[in-house]
């Protein structure tokens, strides 16, 4: 199989995703200061996550995980292109729809939703027509304009910190960091994405494993300390707290900088959904006949822009709390439970050879 990513690559792009998904997040009280300690043992959760794939490739020469569900059961490979399509296919959708909700009622809330939806997923459609590398190479591209950005934003907020905001974590403070850390670690979703984009790239495991939790360790706790530095109780009101820090910030003659931020916001949701679109369609293939392969793309976008934009015009708490729990139910499937699963068989089928 061609490798066409670099390790740095790969990097870039799983930060580009992660950091999308720091940027909309919304933090309820006493979520901040418990985030900035649980930060670390959300990585060390994140890395038993991964244990059992590191085992299962290991045991198998590197070879991926869907070249040996196929050589234990076609029926088991084609179930786990199944559920890995749904996961990816997921949260192409539910990033798509963060864009949109960011961009109409922060941006341009007098603007129609479907033309944001429609304008993003044009584009991204083109990224995915031309394949992962490409994906991968704007990404590349893309970085020192995101760091300058964050670094800007970082740099002329300072004149607004203010050390008062921290406040101790009073109630069950270890109980109550080990919860946090387990939350930050199943919305590591990304990870999904590593496992099944380790293939397709040529490099270290363990440098890519290292380069995306160093990076967005990094950059969420550096997030987290300017939104309780320069917000303080402020972003616990606030549906983007981290948009917030780019309002106040002040910069000579621009007395805001939240077009950066927007920017920053807009070229790092074009990644993660043109990689997520991308994932998407390369998994589909593998489940339908390849008459339908050209329709494939077109047909998916078509349903995401018309569910997306339902889901704009008639969203709820209840919907989003269903659509989160099946979210991580499928990240624990995919990153763990197929792993472990492939795993046993084999250790089974190990053990009835020699019988």
């Amino acid at each position: 199989m061609k490798k066409p990513l670099s390790t740095a690559q790969l990097v870039i792009l799983l930060f580009f995703c992660r950091h999308y998904s720091l940027l909309t997040y919304t933090n309820s009280e006493q979520a901040l200061e418990t985030s900035l300690y649980a930060i670390v043992i959300a990585d060390i959760i994140n890395l038993l996550f991964l244990i059992p794939v590191f085992l299962l490739l290991k045991k198998n020469h590197s070879r991926n995980l869907m070249a040996i569900a196929q050589d234990i059961s076609p029926f088991l490979n084609k179930l786990i292109y199944l559920v890995l399509f749904v996961f990816f296919i997921l949260t192409t959708f539910i990033s798509l729809t963060e864009f949109g909700t960011f961009m109409t009622t922060t941006i341009f809330p007098t603007t129609s939703s479907a033309i944001i939806l429609f304008s993003m997923l044009i584009f991204c459609m083109y990224a995915a027509i031309n394949g992962l590398e490409t994906i991968a190479k704007t990404a590349s591209l893309l970085l020192p304009m995101i760091i300058i950005g964050i670094l800007l934003i970082t740099f002329f907020s300072m004149s607004n910190i203010d050390f008062d905001n921290f406040r101790p974590i009073l109630e069950n403070p270890i109980l109550t960091i080990i919860k946090r850390a387990w939350t930050i670690s199943i919305r590591n979703i990304e990870l999904v994405a590593l496992i099944y984009l380790l293939p397709f790239f040529n490099g270290s495991n363990k440098k890519v494993v290292g380069g995306f939790l160093g990076s967005y360790t990094v950059s969420h706790a550096l997030l987290i300390f300017m939104t309780i530095a320069v917000l303080g109780e402020y972003a616990y009101v606030q549906q983007y707290p981290s948009y917030s820090i780019a309002t106040v910030a002040k910069f000579s003659i621009f007395q805001r900088l939240d077009s950066l931020y927007m920017g920053i916001w807009v070229f790092t949701g074009f990644i993660r959904i043109s990689l997520n679109l991308w994932l998407s369609i390369h998994l589909l293939k593998y489940l339908v006949p390849a008459k339908y392969h050209k329709f494939l793309l077109l047909m998916t976008s078509i349903i995401l822009f018309i569910v997306s934009l339902y889901r704009n015009y008639f969203f709820n708490i209840s919907l989003a709390e269903s659509i989160f729990l099946i979210h991580t139910v499928l990240f624990i499937t995919c990153l763990i439970f197929f792993p472990l699963l492939l795993l046993i068989i084999q250790k089974i089928f190990k053990k009835e050879s020699y019988s």
